[in-house]
This record gives C-alpha cells, structure tokens and sequence, in this order.
C-alpha cells in the first residue's frame, strides 16, 4: 500500500521527467537562434524569475532567508552547474536531443563513484559489468556514419561528473534545505555568471522573439520545474528509486525527439541507449552501503 508521502514523490518524479523531456526539445528548436552565453543567460533567468515570482505568489518561501542560510551551498551548485550545464548545450547542439538525453544517464556512474570516494560505499562485483556495459552503451549511441563521435562522449562525461557532485550535495542536505529556494538561487547565480560573460565580452544578443518565448519556456522547465520536482522527490522517496525512474525521461525524449525534431537513432545508436538504460538502473539497485 503507497502512502500519501510516497505518492507525492511518483507525481514529482514524473513531473520532473515530463518537464525534463520538453526541455531537451524545446532547447534544441532554439538552441542555434543565439551564442551560448546569451543562450544560457536568458534560459537561467527565466528559471530565476519564474521561481521568485511563484515563490511569492504560491509556494510562500522566504528566499532570502534560505540564500542567507545555505549561501556556500547554493554557490557551489551553481558553479558546478555552470561547468555542466555549458558542454550540455555544446552537446545538445552538435549530438541532438535525443542523444544527448541518453548520454546524460552516464552521470550515474559518476555518482556512484562519488558514493565510493566520499562516503565509502560498495557494491557487487558485478556491478562492474555493469559499468563496463554503460560505457560501451555511450560509444554506441554516438556511432554515426562509420564512426564514433569521442568529443559527444567527453563533453557529456564532463557534465555528469558535476551534476553527479550535484547529487551527491543535494542528497547530503535534501532534509535541511528547502529544494524550490536552492533551485531559484542556483539559476540566479548561473545567470548572473554567463550575463555578465556576455556583456563584458560584448557579445550578449537577444534572439528573435519566437525563440527568446522558446528558451524561456525551456529555462523555465528545466532549471526550476524539472530541477525543483526532482528535489522534491527526493524528500518522499528513497534517492534510488528517484534514479531509477528519471531514466524514463530518455525514452520520453527519444520518442519527442523522434515526432517533433525528425531526430532519428540507428538500431546501433538505440541498443547503446539501451545499455546505458540498464547499466544505470543496475548500479542504482546494486549499491549497498560499507557497515
């Protein structure tokens, strides 16, 4: 029998996967409309202004106290966002949405090996097989044309080992920190920091309006809606059933991907897809804690 708790946090998971998977098409439609720190200024300021306006007008929060209270956290996150977040959108542009999505589920990986590192977790041997078969499943997925695309896998490799530190520090917190504040002020200090890259380079541009409505939209879905459902979910749930199930928003996207941006993966690129898929679920089901 599922408890209120826990069907609050089925709803926030698939909430998170639904706005997740319309952020991935929404920013590939626009992301070549502009430079990338314009791109990325306006796509967080979105989620910053969306998140302050809500805040005040539904949710109640008092932001500031919570910026006050948790503002080396806060900064922290943002500066690791900002690394990933920049070789998402390298990614997004040059790989697709929907390998890109795909892909991004190598952060499990990355996150298990920070259980090991920071808080001595192990698991089963077997699950090195497992990682073994994530890793081929991510050359596959970027075998195109006779070849394999190296610098998709190393630009998605660098943002899943800091949305993989992300985790780890939410997860760490996720009891002590209210998750709707620590989204607000992360997108805020993304913005601040890739605005004022533009502007001092001279470089900052604000696409036709078409596309400025549709990076907002994809801001607003996945830096503060996405972000924000998923640490809330992580309040009703246990994290690795939150892990589990976020790996369906690569099938959403697949399938948005596949309908609304023509994008099309070989039987290769799917099968690879595949491995990854079932590499991560088994890493998250498998991982025991050292006693």
């Amino acid at each position: 029998m599922i408890d209120l708790s826990d069907k609050k946090g089925y709803i926030y998971t698939a909430a998170s996967i639904v706005a997740a998977s319309l952020m991935y098409i929404l920013t590939k439609l626009a992301v070549s409309s502009v430079n990338i720190y314009s791109l990325m200024g306006i796509y967080f300021s979105a989620a910053f202004l969306t998140g302050m306006i809500s805040s005040k007008i539904f949710i109640k929060i008092d932001l500031f106290y919570e910026l006050k209270t948790h503002l080396f956290l806060i900064v922290v996150l943002s500066g690791l966002t900002i690394v990933g977040a920049y070789f998402w959108f390298l990614s997004i542009d040059h790989a697709g949405a929907a390998t890109t999505s795909l892909l991004a589920k190598m952060q499990t990986i990355f996150t298990v090996a920070a259980g090991v590192i920071l808080l001595k977790e192990r698991f089963a041997k077997s699950a090195w097989i497992a990682v073994v078969g994530t890793i081929i499943g991510s050359i596959l997925v970027v075998y195109k044309g006779g070849h394999v695309d190296f610098q998709g896998v190393l630009w998605m490799s660098i943002f899943s080992v800091s949305y993989a530190l992300q985790a780890y520090l939410v997860r760490r917190v996720a009891a002590s920190v209210d998750m709707i504040a620590l989204t607000v002020w992360r997108s805020f200090f993304i913005a601040l920091f890739f605005l004022s890259a533009a502007l001092s380079e001279g470089n900052f541009h604000v696409p036709q309006i078409g596309y400025f409505i549709v990076i907002c939209i994809a801001g607003i879905m996945g830096a503060y809606l996405s972000k924000g459902f998923q640490y809330l979910a992580f309040r009703h749930l246990p994290i690795s059933t939150v892990s589990v199930l976020t790996n369906g928003e690569s099938v959403l996207t697949l399938i948005l991907a596949a309908a609304f941006l023509n994008e099309r993966l070989s039987l290769i690129n799917i099968s690879g897809g595949v491995l990854i898929i079932v590499g991560a679920v088994f890493l998250i089901t498998h991982l025991t804690h050292q006693t």
